[in-house]
């Protein structure tokens, strides 16, 4: 009996690698599957999130571009099993919606957590909703009309049990400062004061990012029909490095506050409002291509618009009075800092130790969720980096959370950053009867 382990599908996005039938990486992942199984059924298909990209697209165009999948699919697994990630946050909300309210009579209120456990008693697999009450996945929901198949809907992990492990399995934005830090600030800023949940438990982690999680990305891609086309598009840009529409935004955003009267008094005065929009674009870059490079890139193309903008206002100054206003302005803008701030969350020493440190405060919440033995072997996604299944490997993290024995990446169903060239991928297999995971790399 054998479970399959991917991440990252991302239906609805334009560089999803699995949306046309009959394509490279459509027929690879469907052959390698196959011939791994000998042709038989798996037990389960596990998705970690991110399998429906509602960040980027609607809901019409996302079920459209997942159909031809799932219908391929349909008759390789008894079950497949979800757990939403960022990208596919709405989907929990829908589900908590059908299952909580629409089905009941009161409705009840929103479950935060609601993971999935698989036991190998054995070699026979079975699957098993959360110990504590009122916390079961999700089955028999509007997933299976829309699609071919049986979906369970658990969130936010899953943990796979046997005599030798349990083993983790969660799709890791919780791991990342955009997708965790309300958590964080709550317990700073409140710390006793919230006692009805424990700050050390994955519903205090999950219900506090709620609101962010909703808005960067299902919110993002479900708002009006012209904003989430206009994302879309930027977010193509960003990750093609084209940086000359994103500049343009951002410069005709900044005029837009001036009359022409006193352009340097003009922008200053609307200081707050200017830099809150180009944080707000530096943030989206950073989390589209986790690149700190690209921010360095956008920052100059950037400053050589503005002293573009601002030189023909000062002709009848000495060129060199001209250039050191306009480098004032820059200064007192703050734009420099800004960079440097948001390169500070995704690139540093520190941060990695930040990132370990969010990582460990997750594996604990899950040990309090699981309350059996200490996890130390961990598969997630999110990042799009394949890391393989081999001992002592920790995804890059450093220095890595204490206790943890393995953790690896299934990467991710998409094209790099604007190119034709795959992120790359893993398969990860778990065989009941030997009790080892093998691995099918993607690239």
């Amino acid at each position: 009996m054998k479970i399959a382990i991917i991440s990252d599908t991302h239906f609805g996005d334009s560089d999803c690698v699995l949306s046309k039938p009959g394509s490279l990486y459509f027929t690879k992942l469907l052959s390698e599957l196959t011939s791994h199984n000998n042709g038989e059924q798996y037990k389960y298909l596990v998705i970690l999130g991110d399998s429906l990209d509602l960040a980027v697209s609607n809901y019409t165009d996302v079920i459209a571009a997942a159909a031809p999948f799932f219908t391929a699919i349909k008759d390789l697994f008894e079950k497949i099993i979800i757990i939403p990630g960022n990208h596919d946050h709405d989907l929990w909300t829908m589900v908590q919606f059908q299952s909580q309210i629409a089905a009941q009579s009161p409705p009840k209120t929103n479950q935060w957590t609601a993971s999935a456990f698989l036991h190998n008693n054995g070699g026979n697999i079975t699957l098993q909703p959360s110990p504590a009450p009122g916390m079961s996945f999700h089955e028999g929901t509007f997933l299976d009309t829309l699609f071919p198949g049986k979906f369970v809907v658990a969130a936010p992990n899953i943990y796979l049990i046997d005599d030798d492990k349990t083993i983790l399995m969660t799709h890791g934005q919780y791991f990342e400062f955009a997708w965790a830090f309300l958590s964080d600030w709550i317990a700073r800023a409140f710390g006793k004061d919230l006692n009805k949940i424990p700050l050390n438990s994955l519903q205090h982690i999950l219900g506090d990012n709620f609101l962010t999680n909703q808005i960067i990305c299902s919110g993002l891609g479900q708002s009006e029909v012209n904003l989430t086309m206009i994302i879309q598009e930027l977010e193509h840009d960003f990750k093609a490095k084209n940086y000359a529409p994103i500049v343009k935004c951002i410069i005709r955003f900044i005029l837009s506050y001036t009359k022409g009267k006193n352009l340097s008094k003009e922008i200053l005065e609307h200081k707050q409002e200017i830099m809150t929009f180009i944080r707000s674009v530096f943030s989206a870059i950073l989390f589209t291509t986790r690149d700190h490079n690209d921010l360095d890139m956008l920052e100059n193309s950037l400053k050589k618009e503005i002293t573009t903008l601002f030189l023909p206002k000062l002709s009848f100054l000495k060129n060199t009075r001209a250039r050191s206003i306009t480098s004032g302005i820059w200064d007192r803008l703050e734009i420099s800092d800004a960079v440097k701030y948001h390169k500070s969350l995704i690139h540093s020493d520190t941060n990695d130790e930040k990132n370990a440190e969010r990582i460990k405060t997750y594996i604990d919440a899950s040990n309090v969720d699981f309350s059996v033995k200490p996890l130390k072997y961990m598969i997630f996604g999110h990042t799009h980096h394949p890391v393989p299944w081999n001992n002592g490997a920790t995804s890059g993290i450093n220095p890595s959370p204490p206790d943890t024995k393995q953790i690896a990446n299934c990467g991710g169903w998409l094209y790099k950053n604007g190119t034709t060239t795959m992120c790359g991928a893993n398969i990860f297999i778990y065989d009941s009867v030997t009790k080892a995971i093998s691995e099918i790399p993607i690239t």
